[in-house]
């Protein structure tokens, strides 16, 4: 299941949709290089929800 991170620095926040966690700093390090780990302030992790309806 896909999950969305959101990694916070103290200038912005990069969200990144990933399937766990090594997959979204590597998914990161791709789109932002410029981006080192001493610069991660904090990440949270949301779990996408289920869609279970059928839009007709």
């Amino acid at each position: 299941m896909v999950k969305l991170f959101v990694f916070e620095t103290e200038t912005e926040s990069i969200e990144v949709n990933a399937m766990d966690f090594r997959d979204a700093c590597l998914t990161l390090e791709e789109q932002d290089p410029s981006i080192k780990v001493k610069d991660i302030v904090s990440v949270m992790e949301y779990s996408c929800p289920t869609v279970s309806d059928t839009i007709h």
